[in-house]
């Protein structure tokens, strides 16, 4: 019999509504939902795109560990993980600015060219929350398999490999 993972959570709060980046374990690795916890009942706002366990570039990285540590006050998300013969990690941690979401910073050691690297979600209908994706880093936004899915594409300058590939974006929360 499998035993259950726990959902591991980032928590922040925007004005008087709090919000929570999930990591829930589906399949053989993590996936994300950012889900808005008002009193009645929670709404999920948007959740990764995950690949199957035989993807060797699945839409988001493969997370089959995770940690969550506080660091100078806030939560902090680390993750690492595989597939085919690439390996993953992340660090996830609330933005401190003005702004409110979660800052990703992801790296891959791709021992082959990419065939795509980068990060993907899937976005709901909400009416009062829009969730925002910003690349920072070494990555651009491009529209993903459906409207509603937006793709974070890391910039892969040359083929060369083994060679570690990393990016950083944003995922920003918007009340309306």
């Amino acid at each position: 019999m499998a035993t259950a993972r726990p959902v591991h959570s980032l928590q922040i709060v925007i004005g008087n509504e709090a919000f929570a980046l999930e990591f829930f374990w589906q399949q053989d690795r993590f996936a994300q939902r950012v889900v808005s916890q008002p009193e009645a009942e929670r709404e999920i706002l948007l959740r990764s795109q995950e690949g199957t366990p035989q993807q060797i570039w699945p839409p988001s990285p493969p997370s089959q560990s995770i940690s969550v540590e506080t660091q100078d006050g806030c939560q902090v998300a680390l993750l690492v993980g595989m597939a085919g013969k690439s390996h993953w990690s992340a660090s996830v941690m609330p933005v401190t600015e003005s702004l409110s979401g979660w800052e990703f910073d992801i790296a891959c050691l791709a021992k082959q060219p990419p065939q795509w690297l980068g990060s993907s979600y899937q976005f709901t209908d909400t009416t009062q929350t829009v969730v925002q994706l910003e690349p920072i880093e070494n990555c651009s936004i491009e529209p993903g398999s459906s409207p509603r899915v937006l793709s974070l594409r890391c910039d892969v300058q040359t083929a060369d490999t083994p060679r570690t590939l990393r990016w950083k974006y944003r995922l920003l929360l918007i009340q309306g």
